[in-house]
């Protein structure tokens, strides 16, 4: 902080203290300063340019806000009709199972398109998730 300086002229060499003035320090630029700068250089836009880049996300939005409104209404009503409905037995339940799973045997003889569309279904239905060897899968794929 203080230099030493001899003095010229004086009988004595004393060294007396003198204080130096520091140079002024600058002041560091404040951080959120050139950051809200450039959020806001970033940011910037005119409200017509914001408004188009952001139109078909708010639009869709609002499409899928009429979609998920419409379904719930839907399922609301399903709801209420099933809420009147009896319910089932599982005997009743099993029984329309059984009939389901069960498909009818396809024609011996078919002639017309609709036999033929009937006879393939069951035989891919009979073939469908079974492991096959050669000679069975040469038999299926000849139909």
């Amino acid at each position: 902080m203080y230099e030493s300086v001899k003095r010229k002229g004086a009988t004595s060499q004393t060294v007396l203290p003198q204080w130096v003035v520091p140079a002024p320090v600058e002041p560091l630029p404040n951080p959120t300063e050139a950051v809200q700068r450039a959020l806001t250089a970033h940011t910037f836009r005119p409200v017509s340019a914001q408004r188009r880049a952001t139109q078909p996300v708010l639009q869709a939005s609002q499409y899928e806000q009429r979609e998920v409104q419409r379904l719930a209404t839907e399922q609301a009503a399903v709801q209420r009709q099933l809420d009147v409905l009896p319910p089932l037995l599982p005997a009743t339940l099993s029984a329309a199972l059984q009939r389901q799973h069960t498909p009818a045997s396809p024609p011996l003889k078919p002639q017309s398109p609709a036999e033929w569309v009937t006879v393939m279904r069951f035989q891919a239905e009979q073939a469908e998730s079974r492991l096959m060897d050669v000679h069975q899968a040469g038999q299926f794929t000849a139909l």
